[in-house]
């Protein structure tokens, strides 16, 4: 059994995380999320099939939500799990998983803060492994008639090793035993086209949860919400030249906002962002 919680919006303290020097100790919590991000993955094939929302070819095309009770316990019992994933052939938006990657998994939290036009500031506040496992603070302008949020999250960004079905239990094993040898920050030029790859295809993840940090109080003005959330792109095992995209998350705002309200709009709030991101990836 793993000393790490599983993957959820309830923050971990900043001393209960693995200490920088601490090579195998950061591995390990490394491996432990992605191995959380894997089992939710394989568990969303069975969850409730919500709305499909449908934005034009070009700007993503079909998307379906997804639900599924988080297993919580306490208060937080009735914030759920809420997924979207969509499939996107390179022939409807001109963008292939080079394209999905340098968006997505470089720069993560900078590169949002571009096509998600509510986050005003975005700062790094500390690391456990440059590249792989950083802390950062995101803050949203919301309506006026909400209060400011602000989210302290600790972001894992992992290329994984190409596998011939992504996310698939095999996957997970090979997964574990590459990173148990060594995890290396990922890069801009790993893992391009053009390279034989023997019909394997390639994927990444990115993992957000919050956390706390000395450095990071809360602050005037912002009420300090949390969420957690994996985003899991591959090749597609569809069609060649096509990328899929699950993106789940557990949220919860804060504040004053009702936790029913807060479930019933989070899978619009969701998949919007496939739209932003992939118009904005376009204009570069």
């Amino acid at each position: 059994m793993s000393q790490y919680r599983p993957l959820c919006v309830a923050p971990i303290p900043f001393e209960s995380l693995p200490k920088r020097e601490n090579d195998q100790e950061v591995k390990s919590f490394v491996i432990h999320y992605v191995r959380e991000s894997f089992r939710l993955v394989r568990q969303s094939d069975s969850w409730a099939k919500g709305k499909v929302f449908t934005f034009e070819p070009k700007k993503g095309g079909k998307v379906q939500s997804k639900s599924s009770p988080s297993g919580m316990q306490g208060p937080l019992k009735r914030l759920g799990w809420h997924m979207r994933s969509s499939h996107h052939p390179k022939a409807a938006t001109g963008l292939g998983y080079d394209e999905f990657r340098d968006g997505l998994l470089l720069n993560h939290s900078l590169q949002e803060s571009k096509y998600i036009h509510d986050i005003k500031e975005t700062k790094k506040i500390d690391w456990i492994k440059e590249g792989v496992a950083e802390i950062w603070l995101n803050a949203y302008k919301l309506p006026i008639v909400t209060s400011d949020r602000d989210f302290l999250e600790m972001i894992i960004t992992v290329d994984l090793p190409d596998h011939a079905q992504p996310f698939s239990e095999d996957h997970e094993r090979e997964t574990v035993s590459a990173f148990e040898a060594s995890i290396e920050p990922v890069s801009e030029e790993q893992g391009r086209e053009g390279a034989d790859r023997g019909g394997k295809l390639r994927s990444f993840l990115v993992i957000q949860f919050p956390v706390t940090h000395p450095e990071a109080a809360e602050r005037a003005g912002y009420v300090r919400a949390s969420y957690a959330s994996f985003e899991a792109v591959s090749e597609s095992l569809e069609d060649e030249g096509s990328v899929d995209w699950r993106m789940a998350v557990q949220s919860n705002s804060g504040g004053r906002i009702p936790v029913m309200l807060q479930e019933m709009s989070m899978a619009g709030k969701i998949s919007v962002d496939v739209p932003f991101f992939i118009e904005w990836r376009q204009s570069k």
